[in-house]
């Protein structure tokens, strides 16, 4: 192999080694699959004044990471939104992960409340989920 050649060779195998391990993180709604109760689970009743927890089943491949999730309570109306971390410049496996984002969520007030859940479809649709709650 002739000089050039070694160097091009070395300088492509650089470049690869960089490109598979600089990670450029963004964070984004959580790809929600399944919407039915056993991929949102939310308690039968809240009581007022009391915390419970909201857990929503996410998924992802192995450029996905579980970050934090977001709720805001506005009178009756709980809006929460799981987020994951995604690395958007590598190379990633395909393998299947979940992540069980759990939400506290509190309401101060009796009545019939709305847990409104946002996501994305894997198409990087949004999504939203509602479901109603009695608190007593």
């Amino acid at each position: 192999m002739n000089r050039l050649a070694r160097i091009s060779a070395l300088f492509a195998g650089l470049y690869v080694l960089t490109a598979c391990t600089e990670h450029d993180w963004t964070v984004r709604l959580s790809e929600i699959d399944d919407t039915s109760s056993a991929g949102i689970v939310t308690p039968a009743s809240f009581r007022v004044g009391v915390p419970d927890t909201v857990s929503i089943t996410t998924v992802g491949n192995g450029c996905v990471r579980m970050a934090n999730t977001q709720v805001q309570v506005q009178g009756l109306l709980a809006t929460i939104q799981p987020v994951d971390s995604n690395r958007i410049r590598d190379i990633c496996t395909d393998t299947r992960r979940t992540f069980i984002h759990k939400a506290g969520v509190t309401f101060q007030q009796a009545g019939s409340a709305t847990l409104r859940i946002l996501g994305r479809t894997e198409l990087l649709t949004n999504i939203i989920v509602e479901r109603s709650v009695p608190v007593q």
